[in-house]
């Protein structure tokens, strides 16, 4: 497995620049590389792990993923543009391209056209307007097609509800990790439903969505 300093040292080193520009790329990789928020997924995983990256943002968890020798292939969502084209870069300067695929489109309820009004950033929801760029929307179903052996990272500011009440089938996924936004809702019980153990850990209360935090879920 590559070593966790040096993802930190390949990614810094590059992407300072657009860190000073923008702090909040900075508190996402320090989410990922240091306090290691995503390690779970990865401890003790599955040889041949198919990692689903749901809100891939800059390209970091995906390279984190694509990093331990155990997982095959990543998959990473990322519907706005500009974020898209700058997780193509970091995977580009990763030198870890060949195991992972990147999709300028966001995972939702079904498989359709959104319009996105904004270029997005971190805080930025996947849903529909009456204007904007032009993005496919992909159900989680058709993400999972024909994958064995898959754990998932969803962070889609919001749309996690939508998401996995419309996916019908999670028997080939063994670990999800949920960033929840708006409360847990309905998300407990249908993942326990579909053979889930749960934790849930409540990191606080966010202004405009009420309480965030993290499901994690695990066969």
């Amino acid at each position: 497995m590559v070593e966790i300093k040096e993802i930190v040292s390949i990614t810094l080193q590059k992407l300072i620049p657009s860190y000073k520009r923008n702090l909040g790329k900075a508190v996402a990789l320090h989410g990922i590389v240091i306090e290691q928020r995503f390690a779970w997924l990865l401890k003790n995983s599955r040889k041949n792990t198919i990692a689903i990256d749901i809100g891939a943002y800059i390209g970091d968890t995906a390279i984190y993923f694509a990093s331990f020798d155990n997982v095959k292939k990543v998959y990473a969502y990322e519907p706005y543009p500009s974020l898209y084209e700058t997780a193509l870069k970091n995977v580009g300067i990763s030198k870890l391209s060949n195991k992972i695929r990147l999709f300028n489109a966001g995972v939702g309820e079904s498989d359709r056209i959104y319009n996105l009004k904004n270029n997005g950033d971190i805080g930025s929801e996947f849903k529909d307007s009456n204007s904007g760029a032009a993005i496919r929307s992909i159900s989680l179903n058709t993400v999972l097609k024909g994958k064995k052996n898959v754990i998932i990272k969803s962070n889609s500011e919001g749309s996690e509800y939508k998401i996995f009440t419309h996916a019908s089938n999670l028997k080939n996924v063994y670990r999800i990790h949920i960033a929840y936004h708006y409360g847990v809702q309905k998300l407990p019980e249908i993942l326990r439903s579909k053979g889930f153990k749960i934790r849930i850990w409540k990191e606080g209360t966010d202004v405009s969505k009420g309480e965030v935090g993290t499901i994690y879920a695990w066969r």
